[in-house]
This record gives structure tokens, C-alpha cells and sequence, in this order.
């Protein structure tokens, strides 16, 4: 893991500083990475946003904001930030407003070289107009500035498409823009690449001709909160399987590059997500609604938005030929945990089909710790008894406690390591899937199964194993 301070200057621009995500994950992100001592450089902070506010009022949301989402802060810390933070009143789509916005940052004489980073904490229809003034000011005044975009990229493959060309019609994707998802930030995920590659008996064991099948489950126990204007829009399959739930699946099944650098891992997850098929068979997909989605709060009451899903997946590579992938995600289920299964094939002489199959689990939430089931045979003169012998440790180390998800990119962001996120090919890859997924389903018809509250979800997830003579594991 990256526990690097940050040795050379920087302004962060908090594009859309008044939203939901700058109050509820940003700011408290920037104070954790401020406490423990990772801004070892002259720096300052940019609020920008339509809504007026003077500076004192916009530093008195910042540290509330913190307060209420931290505990034991550090009022003093805590202080000497927000001396850091100013705010900028402006219009995403008038290039004078960031001209003066600029003008401002420059008085403020830190180092000439010292970069800008522009974080887009805005919906993605503000996406076109940042860049293209922020590309226009970079241009003109020859300003050293770097994008940070957050997820969704676009609502399908052609929109994800325009992106990345208005993207590259400014700014260079290798070294001037992080595309980011937030899921590539929880350390269970980040801790999957350096267990494999640190290793070798897992590399070892992840070999498709030793593999029955990969599962990887995402459960939430809660709803879409006040989520509905845009959940509803997107659904699960685009909200979570997309972007999350494929990276995943990347990162545990490409192979592992001889030089560990961001472009080598960014083209080996490409190599999977582009091989990804899904069979076109109506068994193949389940699709689910919790049974109060309609009475949340801006929720159509005839609405056929699935809030789970479940899918067969295959990688149409030699060496994982015929190894069913599963994903299942969902909402409002019978606990929050994220975890992947890696069930191994039995011997060909091992004949008794009582025996449990060996397994590899990491559970990425809550507990963030690597099982291995093995197998130990009890027999007596009537019966067989097969007890699993577990073996479990914790993913994660106690220095990767200093931030969340976003406190670590944000971190890793500034020190221009793109280990942790994403390219456009990986993104385009993901809605070439996708796009086909919403297709058929809209073609087929795909029943969307109404499921208890708090439940396990739909009872047909245990057809899609089926299918394989497989089953879900249930950590």
C-alpha cells in the first residue's frame, strides 16, 4: 500500500464544493490525509460551486462537514486547515469565471511548477464544460493542470466514447488525467494485485484448468437512501456490476505483469475486460426489486428498476476456457459484505460426491481477511465426516487505516500513481458489456423478481449455478 506524504506543492480544486460528495467523502478525506501528516508541501484549497458564499461561511461548512462525519477531530488540525481553504463563486460553462479563479490561485505565489488538480465532483452533464474551459485555460496560460474524474463515465459505451475524445482533445490521459473509481480505494481491492504478485502460490492457484468457478458477491443491507433521481435512471447493472463489480473480477483473474507499473496492469485488466462474453441465454441473468423499492421516496410506482442481479459470465481466453464467472450484487439484502470465492476442482479420483470442494475466499467486507477451506476426512466403521479446516488472515496492514477509499487515491493521485485507476479502454470495455446486458434484457423481457426486504434476494440466483452443478457460497 501507498503511505507516501506529498513533497511537491499543489492546489486541489474542488469542482461542485457545495455537493453531496465534497461535504459527505472529500472534505473529511482531505482533513484525515491533513491529521496524519501526508501534506509535507505548501498547499491550498479550492472550493468552486454556483451557490454565493463568503470565505469564512464556506470554511465553517468545511470543518462541519468534517465534524460530522469523523470522530475525535483534532479542532486544532482542524483549524490550521481550513486557513488553507478558500471559495470561489462561479459558472461551470462561463470561461471568464475561470479565468478569475485562476488569477486568484496564482496570487496566492506558491511555486511556479506547482500543479493544479481539478476534482469533478459534479454530475456528469457538467463534465463537457469543465473541460473544455479548463482545457482553453491551460492552453493560453500554459497552466500545469490535472484532471480527476469520478464515475459514471457517460450512461453507455458512445457517451463513455465523446468523453474520452473531448478528454484528449486537452489534456494527455497518461500523465494528465485519473479516472476514478472509488471502489478501487477500499483496501480489501487494493490489497488483491499485491497478494498475487507478492505470492506465488496464488498465482499458482489461480489457473483456470484447476478452477471450477468464481463468485463475486456485493450485498448492501439498505436502500438507495435519497439516491432515487439517479438509481432509478441507471439500475444495478450500471451502477454496481459496470465499473465496481468487473474491476474486481479483472484484478483476480488477468494475468500479472513481470514490470508492476500502471500502464502494464491498466493493459492487462483491458486483456480480460475485452475478452468478457456473456452467453445470450435468458438463464444466464437474474434480475430482482426489493419489495418496498416503489414506496421510496421519487420512485415511479410502476418503476422496473432491478436493485439485484445476478450473472453468468464467462473469459473467452485458453486459459479460462469454460470457468463460470458469477456476479451477484443487490440492495437491500440480508447484510453488507463484499467477498470473491475461488472454488477449485476435485481430482479426478476423488469420487465421493459428499466431499467439499477446497476454496479460497477474500473477504473484502466487513472483516477484509483471506480464507482457505480445506478439507479433513473423519471416517468410523457407519459414516464419512468431512469438517473444513480454515485457515484466515487479514488482507489489510494497520498503516492503511490513515484514510478511506478516497483519502487513498486522492493520495496516490497527487503522487502521480495510476496503479489504482482506471484507463478509457478499461471503461469502454466495461459498457461494450453492459450495453449489450441492457439490450437483451429490454429484448427478452427479463422478469425482475420482487424479493423480501432484508432478504437473501431472489430465490432464482440458485438457478443460474445450477446451470453448472454449482452453488453460492454464503460467508
Amino acid at each position: 500500500m501507498n503511505h507516501r506524504t506529498i513533497n511537491n506543492p499543489f492546489v486541489f480544486i474542488i469542482f461542485g464544493a457545495s455537493g453531496d460528495l465534497a461535504r459527505i467523502k472529500l472534505f473529511p478525506s482531505l482533513y484525515d490525509l491533513y491529521e496524519k501528516n501526508k501534506f509535507n508541501t505548501d498547499f491550498i484549497i479550492y472550493g468552486f460551486a454556483r451557490s454565493k458564499k463568503s470565505q469564512e461561511e464556506f470554511r465553517k461548512y468545511f470543518e462541519e462537514s468534517v465534524c460530522a462525519k469523523r470522530k475525535n477531530v483534532n479542532s486544532k488540525r482542524l483549524k490550521e486547515l481550513s486557513r488553507q481553504i478558500f471559495y470561489f463563486t462561479g459558472h461551470y460553462d462561463n470561461y471568464d469565471d475561470y479565468k478569475k479563479l485562476f488569477e486568484k490561485i496564482n496570487s496566492h505565489k506558491l511555486p511556479k511548477h506547482s500543479k493544479k488538480v481539478a476534482y469533478f465532483s459534479v454530475p456528469p452533464q457538467v463534465f463537457n464544460p469543465l473541460i473544455l474551459n479548463l482545457g482553453k485555460l491551460k492552453k493560453e496560460n500554459q497552466e500545469n493542470i490535472q484532471l480527476i474524474i469520478e464515475k459514471p463515465f457517460g450512461e453507455d459505451g458512445n457517451s463513455a466514447h465523446d468523453l474520452f475524445l473531448h478528454v484528449s482533445e486537452y489534456f494527455d490521459e497518461d500523465k494528465e488525467v485519473y479516472l476514478l473509481d472509488h471502489y478501487l480505494g477500499k483496501t480489501g481491492v487494493q490489497s488483491i494485485l499485491p497478494l498475487r504478485y507478492d505470492n506465488s502460490i496464488l498465482n499458482l492457484m489461480l489457473k483456470g484448468n484447476v478452477i471450477k468457478n468464481i463468485q463475486i458477491t456485493v450485498k448492501e443491507n439498505f436502500g438507495i437512501y435519497q439516491r432515487a433521481g439517479y438509481f432509478d435512471q441507471v439500475g444495478i447493472v450500471k451502477d454496481m456490476i459496470q465499473s465496481h463489480m468487473l474491476q474486481i473480477m479483472a484484478l483476480i483473474s488477468m494475468y500479472i505483469p513481470v514490470v508492476y507499473t500502471p500502464r502494464n496492469i491498466q493493459r492487462e485488466k483491458y486483456n480480460i475486460l475485452s475478452a468478457l462474453r456473456f452467453p445470450p441465454d435468458i438463464n444466464n441473468v437474474i434480475l430482482g426489486q426489493y419489495a418496498s423499492y416503489r414506496t421510496e421516496k421519487d420512485v415511479p410506482p410502476s418503476s422496473l428498476t432491478a436493485t439485484f442481479v445476478a450473472l453468468r459470465l464467462f473469459i473467452d481466453q485458453v486459459d479460462w476456457y469454460a470457468v463460470p464467472i458469477y456476479l451477484r450484487a443487490g440492495k437491500k439484502l440480508d447484510a453488507k459484505s463484499s467477498y470473491i470465492t475461488i472454488e477449485f476442482k476435485k481430482l479426478p479420483f476423488q469420487k465421493d460426491p459428499n466431499a467439499p470442494t477446497n476454496k479460497l475466499i477474500l473477504e473484502l467486507y466487513p472483516n477484509e481477511k483471506i480464507h482457505i477451506r480445506l478439507i479433513k476426512k473423519q471416517s468410523s466403521e457407519s459414516t464419512v465426516i468431512y469438517e473444513d479446516i480454515v485457515t484466515s488472515e487479514t488482507l489489510t496492514c494497520k498503516g492503511d487505516a490513515y484514510s478511506d477509499e478516497y483519502g487513498r487515491l486522492i493520495l496516490e493521485m497527487l503522487n502521480e500513481d495510476k496503479t489504482n485507476f482506471l484507463s478509457f479502454n478499461e471503461i469502454i470495455e466495461c459498457w461494450r458489456l453492459a450495453d449489450y446486458l441492457d439490450k437483451f434484457i429490454e429484448k427478452h423481457q427479463v422478469p425482475i423478481v420482487i424479493y423480501h426486504d432484508n432478504s437473501q434476494g431472489p430465490e432464482q440466483q440458485h438457478n443460474l449455478t445450477k446451470i453448472d452443478n454449482n452453488q453460492w457460497y454464503e460467508i
